[in-house]
């Protein structure tokens, strides 16, 4: 992806990232996703936290374009146990395409007849973005194009950002309004001078180098936050830091 197109695909998650603190409801929600989603090139969006699907829990999250009859088939097999995809974001943090499912799991010949049914569904190659919160069910984010169609991969870093963002605002809307978005505390100084730098790209090394502490020290500044917002992952962190306007994008651009 060159660098007109990267600022491009940055500046359309900015976007949604502004619009998306304007949601009042699930529906407007899975509406805001459907009219962004085409703009990176890709066709279907399934947004849900792995409980079986087609049963609402109070709390969880389920809303998407895909077909219907990978719906329907999905509630028929007993939903996320028997799904590939599913079963492959309980092993990572990060986001992954389908056709590297056998670098994450060991596919099964019920794995592979799920995977026929998906491509039968027409849907071709997809990108899933798993989630993680502590104390709630995993879920994920996954994208598709149609069979037939190529994948935008180098959209993949830009999705996996608006996924993060969509995700966040889907557990906002499903929980009780008196509830705050993040349950977490204010990060220390340090800690956000080693998370804007990570932002900005710098290694743990780099980061080190400019402040003055070692690498170790970098990485125990970065876990320690991470805790803070009960978070994962290194990207969780900055979005909810973004979202809750601990650091801006200016600082990240500058």
């Amino acid at each position: 992806m060159n660098a007109q197109t990267s600022r491009d695909a940055f500046t359309r998650v900015r976007d949604f990232a502004g619009a998306v603190r304007q949601v009042e409801s699930l529906s407007a929600l899975r509406g805001l996703l459907g009219d962004v989603v085409p703009s990176f090139g890709v066709d279907y969006f399934l947004m849900a936290h792995h409980v079986d699907f087609g049963r609402p829990i109070p709390g969880a999250v389920q809303m998407g374009n895909y077909p219907r009859e990978f719906v329907a088939r999905q509630r028929e097999v007993g939903g996320w146990r028997h799904d590939p995809v599913l079963l492959a974001c309980e092993r990572t943090t990060t986001g992954f395409f389908w056709s590297q499912l056998g670098e994450l799991i060991q596919l099964q010949p019920k794995h592979m007849q799920r995977v026929a049914e998906v491509r039968r569904a027409g849907l071709g190659e997809g990108f899933a973005v798993p989630n993680h919160i502590p104390g709630e069910y995993s879920g994920s984010v996954q994208f598709a194009v149609e069979h037939g169609r190529s994948f935008p991969k180098e959209m993949a870093s830009a999705l996996q950002s608006l996924a993060t963002y969509a995700f966040e605002a889907a557990r906002r809307l499903a929980r009780s309004s008196e509830e705050p978005i993040v349950l977490s505390a204010p990060l220390t100084e340090r800690q956000l001078d080693c998370l804007l730098l990570a932002a900005r790209g710098k290694s743990d090394t780099d980061i080190g180098h400019l402040l003055g502490i070692s690498p170790r020290t970098v990485n125990s500044y970065m876990e320690e936050a991470k805790r803070r917002y009960c978070v994962a992952t290194r990207q969780q962190l900055m979005i909810l830091a973004l979202f809750n306007r601990q650091i801006t994008f200016s600082e990240v651009l500058q």
